[in-house]
């Protein structure tokens, strides 16, 4: 995202300094609140809001990730077609691979499963989402990923949405009564337009979908 939207900020406003920061969503929001950070850019629960000011830029849906060669891969839709529905009881005793404790996806996976009333197998804990990706690919676990992940149709793996249909927000924060000048605005709506000129697979559609309801 920065890297599509950098050179056109700059453009704009050569005079500008962009400094990015890179830290889990509670750093960020830490300095956000000791205003040691202007905008921060974060994937998290409404419930994770803190006091300071949120815009969604996007909702996203959380999908379930097999390896295809699974026998329950071959109830996967097709290319291109609204993707199948799974409980995630059917695969209650197999190994999955998770965000790490401390990230906000943690919460809402964790929330998942005890909707589902499964207590997961980890293999083991990462903070990464390209490696949840990378592990179903080997088919040694099974994952839970933003549907971001789903786009473009990875190899060796079968997405399907949940039937409750986890998700989360794309949002950008910044200090509550806060003035934002006309630069810091400008970069905001350009994150916005990016994440809706490249959108997500269908399910975060459907996801905004449910949200307007």
């Amino acid at each position: 995202m920065f890297t599509s939207i950098y050179p056109v900020f700059h453009q704009k406003y050569p005079d500008v300094s962009v400094e990015p920061v890179e830290k889990s969503v509670h750093e960020l929001q830490q300095m956000i609140g000791e205003s040691s950070l202007d905008i921060a850019f974060l994937t998290l629960r409404p419930e994770d809001y803190t006091n300071d000011e949120y815009i969604t830029l996007v909702t996203e849906e959380i999908l379930l990730a097999i390896p295809s060669g699974h026998p329950l891969g071959a109830f996967a839709a097709p290319p291109g077609k609204p993707l199948a529905i799974m409980d995630l009881r059917s695969l209650q005793y197999e190994p999955f691979v998770v965000m790490d404790k401390n990230s906000t996806m943690r919460i809402l996976i964790n929330d998942t499963f005890k909707q589902f009333g499964i207590t997961p197998n980890i293999l083991f804990e990462t903070r990464n989402n390209n490696t949840i990706i990378y592990m179903v690919q080997t088919n040694l676990c099974c994952g839970l990923v933003p549907s971001y992940y789903a786009q473009n149709s990875p190899e060796g793996i079968a997405f399907f949405q949940l039937p409750t249909h986890p998700c989360w927000h794309v949002t950008a924060s910044y200090k509550r009564n806060a003035y934002l000048n006309r630069p810091a605005k400008l970069f905001i709506n350009m994150v916005k337009e990016h994440w809706n000129l490249n959108p997500f697979d269908r399910p975060s559609r459907i996801a905004q979908d449910e949200e307007r309801e």
